[in-house]
Parts: C-alpha cells; structure tokens; sequence
C-alpha cells in the first residue's frame, strides 16, 4: 500500500464527488488516520446509495462497497466489518443513522434525516457529508473543524 495518495474519483461515477484523501499506513500511530478516511468513506457511500430516510442498509453492504470500489484505500489491518465497528458505532453516536437491528456483525441502519453535501472543510479539504440534525463541524474525526 502507498503510503501517500489523494483520491478524486465517485462511488457513481459523478466527475463532482471527491473522496476523502488521507495519509494511510498500517503503523498504529496513523490509526486515527486510516479510520478518519474509512468514516468519510461510509459518509459519502451513505450519501451516494442509501440517502432516504425510508431506505434500511446494512454494515455489510457499506464495506462490499468499499472493499469493491474503494479498496486500495483500506490499510492492510483492515479485513472485514468487525474491524470498523467503531466507525459504525460513530455514526450511531453523532445522529447520522441508527441501528435498528442487529444480528453478530450485522448492523441495519436507517438515516434519522438526509444527508447534505457541503463544501470542503477548509482545515482538511475534505468533502463533507453531513446529516441535517447533526452538528455543523467536519465529520474527519482527526480535524473536527467548525463548518458554517
């Protein structure tokens, strides 16, 4: 894995979408790194796919997704669901989406309110996505910057 990279490509393909840009390594001290870029990930796939208050999806079906289209940005610590549990859990805790049901490792979620994209967060030049309740800093739990 490239220790350096930054990615302006779309889930669907949409020349206007960026994906969050990160330096990624498998050391534990850039843990928080890679777990920032695979929660702004999740955001972006959320608001791609599943963005409808009446729509339910799983944990599993986000990481298919990123494991499919986006792999390259996962760190190699990273295998499979159970390893970003706590991004998952994140987003519960925010008010983005809530865990309606679960079964071992499978989460189903809805979305409390749908997803705004917002202009990059000038401190870490991520796009952001976030949900209407929630509040208005960067979702890049390393920047955590106040967006207006």
């Amino acid at each position: 894995m490239s220790d350096d990279f930054s990615v302006s490509a779309s889930i669907d393909t949409e020349p206007s979408s960026s994906l969050p840009s990160a330096k990624l390594s498998s050391s534990a001290s850039t843990s928080g790194e890679h777990h920032a870029t695979v929660q702004l990930l999740i955001r972006k796939i959320i608001f791609d796919k599943f963005n409808n208050t009446d729509l339910r999806f799983t944990n599993d079906e986000i990481f298919d997704i990123i494991k499919t289209d986006h792999g390259n940005l996962l760190p190699d610590d990273i295998c499979d669901v159970c390893d970003v549990e706590s991004d998952f859990d994140s987003l519960c805790k925010s008010g983005l989406v809530r865990n309606i049901a679960q079964n071992f490792n499978t989460m189903w979620l809805k979305l409390f309110d749908v997803i705004e994209e917002l202009p990059k967060c000038v401190a870490c030049s991520n796009v952001t996505h976030l949900g209407r309740s929630e509040e208005r800093k960067c979702p890049n739990p390393v920047c955590g910057m106040t967006i207006a």
